[in-house]
């Protein structure tokens, strides 16, 4: 399934729309709202290993004293290590996998696979969503987190700014904000990915 992504101005409409009211661009209130959003972000990122456009499988990458370095030239930086091979997986019906850990943003391999020029790197890319000053109508943010940034915001957003208020004055409460998150993540579910040897070992992933 291709992913897709929506403007940073659907994330504002959608965010005004959940808290009842609308704030101005260069407004102190709205750049804490923007602080929202990215936290928003990290939170949806972090709840899955296996978000469609950060998931990469099998790439080749350079060993250099039986460490693979998570940022190289001309690759995704990486966030997450996941598996790591010998030979490039779903090529072969047997690639061996290699045994590893990660030291100071490096995978160590460990035993003859440490020898190696090269591995096949199975990895979640680095976050690239960073809303800031500079961030315009048409800033592009990931379509599945989209929904979830804009709920989480307003929900905290809320709270913050009527702490006095009582609950059953506010329209979101958090089993909606989080819903909205789970239904994304069902899709990922739905798409097979833990049936396969990229996730086998990772069916915890919403604890990871």
């Amino acid at each position: 399934m291709a992913t897709s992504n929506s403007k940073f101005i659907e994330l504002q409409n959608l965010t005004f729309a959940l808290i009842g009211r609308e704030y101005a661009f260069d407004s102190a209130s709205f750049k804490r709202l923007v602080t929202l959003f990215n936290q928003g972000a990290q939170r949806a990122y972090r709840a899955s290993n296996y978000w469609e456009r950060y998931l990469v499988v099998g790439e080749e990458r350079q060993v250099s004293n039986s460490k693979v370095a998570s940022t190289q030239e001309s690759k995704d930086d990486i966030d997450t290590f996941l598996r790591i091979y010998k030979q490039k997986p779903f090529e072969r019906n047997h690639a061996q996998e290699c045994d590893f850990y990660v030291e100071g943003g490096s995978a160590k391999i460990l035993g003859s696979s440490a020898n190696a020029s090269s591995v096949f790197v199975t990895y979640k890319k680095a976050l690239d969503v960073d809303l800031g000053p500079n961030a315009g109508s048409n800033t592009q943010i990931p379509a599945e987190f989209m929904p979830y940034m804009a709920h989480y915001a307003a929900y905290t957003w809320q709270r913050s700014v009527e702490q006095n208020a009582s609950e059953n004055n506010f329209a979101l409460s958090l089993g909606i904000v989080n819903q909205v998150l789970e239904d994304e993540l069902a899709k990922i579910e739905a798409q097979g990915v833990f049936n396969t040897n990229v996730a086998r070992k990772f069916k915890t992933y919403r604890n990871t």
